[in-house]
């Protein structure tokens, strides 16, 4: 057995550890849980509007790609530059065991960094100190 951060795989990466339970999940989510509890919805297959990934001709690419590893929620919580969005490519590459992408990099770096992009909106700017409490 492998042992990795803490946990053991028999024979497995984390990455594959992490893929089957995917397919599993994805199994099941297919199969719907209505059928065994008399629910509507099969509830592993329902995501949250900001876990979806926006609509694009590259969207099927990127969730080829990305989502097979982990869940688009990873994707959309972060904004990132093109040259970031690369560098974690390249990290997952090093790192995790992400495969080359080839030619379908540009596509991916196209689809991320036009909807994933760093915003200059969101939290508010901090208080300037002569509003913050006085230091202990």
């Amino acid at each position: 057995m492998n042992k990795v951060s803490g946990a053991y795989y028999q024979g497995r990466t984390r990455y594959q550890g992490r893929r089957l339970a995917q397919r599993i999940t994805s199994i099941i989510a297919l199969i719907g849980i209505s059928g065994i509890s008399g629910i509507s919805l099969p509830l592993l297959a329902q995501t949250s509007a900001s876990q979806q990934l926006q609509d694009d001709p590259n969207k099927a690419i990127v969730q080829a790609h990305c989502t097979g590893c982990h869940s688009a929620a990873l994707i959309t919580q972060n904004r990132l530059t093109r040259q970031g969005w690369l560098d974690t490519i390249r990290w997952m590459q090093d790192k995790q065991g992400l495969w080359p992408l080839g030619e379908q990099e540009t596509a991916i770096l196209d689809y991320l960094e036009k909807y994933y992009f760093p915003q200059t909106t969101g939290r508010r700017t901090a208080l300037p100190d002569h509003l913050l409490p006085p230091k202990p």
